[in-house]
C-alpha cells in the first residue's frame, strides 16, 4: 500500500512546485518579463520620484493588471534587471522604482503597500545605503545594480511594473 503513495506524492509535488517559484508565463505589452517572476518596463527619458510614480501609473495595461513603480523582492529579479539594463538596453544609470522612507525614516514601503515590505541589507542594498537620512527618501537602483536612497527631485529613469 505504502508504495502506491509515492507516485501521488511526486506527481503533487512536481504540480505544486510551479507556484512556488512565482512563475509568470505572459506579461502585457509594453512590459517584458525578467527573472521568470516580474513584468517590468523601463521607458525611455527622465523623471523626478513622483513624475515616474505618476508616468507608470498612466501606462494601459490588460486587466487584469495594474501599472506602478517596480517592486523588486527577489535577488533573481535584481540580477536579471540589471543585466538587462546593463547590457541588452546598454543604459546603466540611476531608475526610481517604488519603495519610499518618507512617512517614517528608515522604514521603508513599497508605495502601494501599508507594510514594512522593502528587502533590507545584502544583497539588495549597497554597502552603507540607505544613507541618505531624512533628504532621500525615495528608492533607486543605482549605477551598480542595487539598491540606494536618493532625492525624489533627482532626475532618474524609471522602472515600472505590471501587477495584478
Amino acid at each position: 500500500m505504502k508504495t502506491d503513495v509515492v507516485p501521488l506524492v511526486a506527481a503533487l509535488v512536481g504540480a505544486l512546485l510551479p507556484l512556488a517559484t512565482a512563475q509568470i508565463a505572459y506579461c502585457p505589452a509594453p512590459y517584458i518579463l525578467i527573472g521568470g517572476e516580474a513584468c517590468l518596463y523601463i521607458p525611455g527619458g527622465t523623471y523626478t520620484w513622483d513624475g515616474a510614480r505618476d508616468l507608470c501609473h498612466t501606462i494601459t495595461v490588460a486587466s487584469p493588471y495594474s501599472s506602478h513603480l517596480a517592486e523588486i523582492e527577489s535577488c533573481n529579479v535584481l540580477s536579471s534587471l540589471w543585466n538587462y539594463i546593463k547590457y541588452k538596453l546598454e543604459r546603466p544609470g540611476n531608475y526610481w522604482i517604488g519603495g519610499s522612507d518618507s512617512g517614517s525614516e528608515g522604514t521603508w514601503y513599497w508605495e502601494r503597500t501599508t507594510q514594512p515590505d522593502v528587502p533590507k541589507g545584502a544583497p539588495f542594498w549597497f554597502t552603507e545605503e540607505p544613507d541618505g537620512d531624512d533628504l532621500e527618501n525615495h528608492l533607486v537602483v543605482a549605477t551598480n545594480g542595487f539598491f540606494a536612497d536618493g532625492q525624489g527631485d533627482q532626475l532618474y529613469g524609471v522602472i515600472c511594473q505590471a501587477i495584478i
